[in-house]
């Protein structure tokens, strides 16, 4: 049986889990985890909810809400953001008291549950809930900030109410097509999602029926992988010498490796190698030989994996949303690839800074001197010396309404230049 009073305490123990001091400059990892809040009714096989809350966010919006005094935040809250696994197992140790909802056993219920235990010994994971739960605890370990919501419509809201543009999207769920077309809006925001068959299969998604057609607008954003995350945690405050067995995508693993990078200032560079991408808790069951072919099929098909190495790494870095029969070049890496989606969201930020001010020379001067600085912050991704900024009477008309920004690009680790093209119209 259950605990009395189970609570998620034993999956922090320091003996099996690890976590890095919140970083100073935090990546914005967003993960859609259920759906919007309904108050759950306890009337229920043995007294548990009868209908799904709102999966793991839901129960989060309960726990903080009706479970927790004084309250946290309202029941209309579209969005919660966490800065450390402490907080995420905290607030949902306050459902503790609620039948069957944290652990349950056969027959009683608890099918809106996280946990379910099926021996003396023996805990599984319900669901999307439990695995879900497992996403946020092993990325919230890399120290990067987490938004969780039930719906795009929160990160949304995020973005526009925290200034915060939001980095990465953690794919759990990318056959929702909802939050597919969430990503294919956004212009910098990168998506890691499992390989085909939830990560064990070689080839990426089917993105292209995903989005009803087109994939041009996330090709260059989306990061497949292949890999699993699973083993046990011995979680004795759910279940008396109780073992949770597990395996989920690796994908919070993933994008604590862009976390990582960031705090390192090698964003656009790659998230790759041993000290970018060593995996923080338990293990990656699906290592990939750095010898086999395999490893030549995945970068074909553009799904990234980890190498059979001790301590295991990312052993590529490719973007892609389809395979190809050619080999990857150095502009499909997410370094490079990345680097060219942010420049031109804040270039056309800063041109749309001046687009109903005269378009004159002394006006192209200013938008040009402000590029420069921003490029001058990307000094250690680039060949500084080499990138160009046109906006002069070359590709512009004075007193026109229409302002045009060239600037020509080469990242560090590429033969290849990019060149981004902005044309804004008053």
């Amino acid at each position: 049986m259950p605990n009395t009073n189970p609570n998620l305490g034993s999956f922090l123990n320091a003996s099996q889990f690890s976590s890095n001091v919140p970083s100073g400059d935090p990546l914005y990892a967003a993960i859609v985890a259920g759906s919007t809040f309904v108050l759950p009714a306890f009337n229920g096989s043995s007294g548990a909810a009868e209908k799904d809350p709102g999966g793991l966010f839901g129960w989060l919006i309960y726990a903080r809400n009706y479970k927790t005094t004084p309250p946290k935040g309202t029941t209309g809250d579209s969005y919660l953001v966490y800065t450390n696994p402490g907080n995420l197992i905290n607030d949902l140790n306050k459902l503790t008291g609620v039948t069957h909802c944290l652990i349950s056993y056969t027959g009683s219920g608890g099918t809106f549950g996280f946990f379910q235990q099926t021996s003396d010994t023996q805990v599984l994971v319900r669901a999307p809930l439990g695995n879900d739960f497992l996403h946020c605890l092993h990325y919230l370990a890399y120290g990067g900030n987490l938004i969780i919501s039930g719906t795009t419509l929160g990160l949304n809201n995020y973005e526009n109410q925290s200034g915060n543009p939001i980095d990465v999207l953690i794919g759990n769920s990318a056959g929702n097509s909802s939050v597919t077309k969430w990503l294919d809006e956004k212009v910098s925001t990168v998506g890691i999602f499992p390989s085909s068959g939830d990560g064990t299969g070689t080839t990426a998604q089917n993105f292209t029926t995903y989005l009803g057609g087109s994939i041009a607008n996330i090709s260059d954003r989306v990061f497949n992988i292949y890999g699993l995350n699973g083993t046990t945690y011995t979680v004795t405050t759910l279940q008396n010498g109780g073992q949770l067995e597990y395996s989920i995508p690796a994908i919070s693993d993933v994008a604590g490796a862009f976390n990582i990078t960031k705090n390192l200032d090698q964003y656009f560079l790659t998230v790759g190698g041993l000290d970018r991408s060593t995996v923080k808790n338990k293990q990656i069951t699906n290592l990939v030989s750095w010898n086999s072919a395999l490893k030549t099929t995945l970068k074909l098909n553009r799904v990234n994996f980890y190498v059979n190495y001790s301590p295991a790494f990312l052993g590529s870095d490719l973007v892609g949303a389809t395979g190809s029969a050619s080999a990857p070049t150095t502009s499909e890496r997410i370094g490079p690839s990345n680097l060219k989606n942010v420049l031109e969201y804040q270039i056309t930020q800063i041109g749309t800074k001046y687009l109903f001010e005269l378009n004159i020379q002394s006006t192209r001067d200013s938008i040009t001197a402000e590029i420069n600085s921003l490029l001058d912050r990307y000094a250690y991704a680039i060949l500084r010396s080499q990138a160009q900024v046109i906006c002069n009477d070359d590709n512009n008309d004075d007193y026109s309404s229409t302002l045009n920004i060239q600037v020509i690009v080469r990242p560090l680790l590429s033969i290849d230049e990019f060149v981004i093209n902005v044309t804004l119209e008053a």
